[in-house]
């Protein structure tokens, strides 16, 4: 757009005293190092300071021929339809569009939302009854973790038990077998005397 601008700025009348010397490509360049540096100064618009860096960027593309003192005025010129073309007219369409656009919903999405309307204070109670039902199954998954932990521990305690009872049990058997035959012995002998 600048590149446009300055070269219809200087126009054929001009043209003999004054000159444009970028090309498109030094133009494409120093607008968006332009760009790049209005966007980091956090001013609304870039009001001022996109002004001041246009002036700095496109003076030295000019030219001057015969009578200097014409430069000013038409990158002034140049810097005034830029400004207006790129940051003005789009302002002010969009600014009329947002005053008078008046987007009517129709009959079916006004139904749905009067009928599906939910205040702040509904949203709160649904949160809490969600951490509630979170919460409790929270605690009732812990209750059936220590319940299991009790169980197994209580199974591991009686397999232990039974596993002593048995041992104590063939021990036992083991001494009154030895004692039967001990006394079957000591008869077999009394007998034979």
């Amino acid at each position: 757009m600048p590149y446009f601008l300055n070269i219809a700025v200087i126009g054929d009348v001009v043209a003999e005293n004054v000159s444009y010397n970028y090309d498109i490509f030094d133009t494409i360049t120093l607008t968006s190092i332009h760009k790049l540096i209005t966007e980091l100064i956090p001013i609304p618009g870039g009001a001022g300071i996109s002004e001041y860096f246009y002036y700095q960027f496109f003076i030295s593309g000019y030219q001057v021929t015969g009578n200097g003192d014409m430069v000013p005025g038409m990158l002034s010129t140049a810097q005034i339809l830029w400004r207006t073309i790129t940051f003005h007219i789009p302002l002010l369409i969009s600014g009329i569009i947002s005053a008078f656009y008046r987007g009517s919903p129709s009959k079916d999405e006004v139904e749905n939302v009067e009928n599906n309307s939910v205040t702040y204070l509904t949203l709160q109670i649904q949160t809490i009854d969600e951490r509630k039902l979170t919460y409790n199954t929270l605690y009732q998954t812990r209750l059936i973790t220590k319940v299991k932990k009790k169980v197994s521990s209580f199974s591991k305690n009686k397999s232990n038990k039974n596993k002593k009872y048995s041992s104590n049990k063939t021990k036992i058997n083991d001494n009154i077998d030895d004692k039967e035959s001990n006394d079957l012995s000591n008869n077999n002998e009394k007998e034979n005397k």
